[in-house]
């Protein structure tokens, strides 16, 4: 049985992860057309999305969620992360509501579902003993201010995504674009050199989930440029 997700403070707003016993015919294919139709620039995505959603994570130390957003029952966006326990950082990959749902809810209802969101990372880590470190968005630039205002911060370390995500082997040689990439440090990573959560952060992102190697140029001087950051 399928036990949505209740976004507290946001009356009706509820998510169901399209993960293993709720990933019905049904749910896949709603969770795949809000993607297409929010980021059709990604049409890979809603692949792996439903190859997740049948067969579980892609690594062992990767939790993979895929909420399907629902609004008095009925499927209004996604919020897709990535809990990534073997670095304590959580990746942020996608999140879309349908523009008639948004005029619905309140101001701060990305506040809300992304502090839910944090919770729910937090739960993954503690299955672990250790605590949950970040939250990491690659975000366009025009989008920045408004995750500054949620506790956000933007790290300048020249940071590249590779074109095709974790398909970039199927091209050539990787190539990349600039994303800007932005952090919420828990307590815990607040408690740590910047630095330090920096450096996890972009490897959970360009080495764990985009399987580019750890030794790539383009990698290495991103993680330099990390190790250089000071507070």
């Amino acid at each position: 049985m399928t036990i949505p997700v209740d976004i507290p403070g946001i009356a009706g707003l509820q998510a169901i992860d399209v993960i293993g016993a709720s990933a019905t015919d049904t749910r896949i294919a709603e969770l795949r057309a809000i993607h297409l139709a929010h980021f059709p620039d990604h049409p890979h995505v809603a692949d792996e999305m439903g190859l997740a959603a049948r067969t579980g994570s892609f690594d062992p130390e990767v939790v993979v969620h895929q909420w399907l957003l629902l609004l008095d029952g009925e499927p209004v966006g996604e919020y897709i992360f990535h809990v990534n326990r073997r670095r304590g950082v959580m990746l942020r990959h996608f999140l879309a509501v349908d523009q008639p749902a948004r005029k619905r809810l309140p101001l701060r209802w990305i506040a809300a579902i992304t502090a839910r969101v944090q919770e729910q990372g937090e739960n993954d880590m503690a299955a672990t003993g250790r605590p949950l470190l970040a939250m990491m968005s690659e975000v366009n630039p025009h989008h920045l201010d408004g995750w500054r205002r949620l506790g956000y911060r933007t790290l300048d370390i020249g940071y590249r995504e590779p074109y095709h995500g974790k398909h970039w082997a199927d091209f050539g040689e990787p190539t990349y674009f600039e994303m800007s990439p932005c952090v919420k440090l828990t307590p815990d990573g607040e408690a740590l050199p910047i630095s330090e959560v920096a450096r996890a952060a972009v490897l959970a992102f360009l080495v764990d989930h985009y399987r580019l190697p750890e030794d790539d140029p383009t990698v290495v001087g991103i993680l330099a440029r990390a190790d250089a950051l000071a507070e």
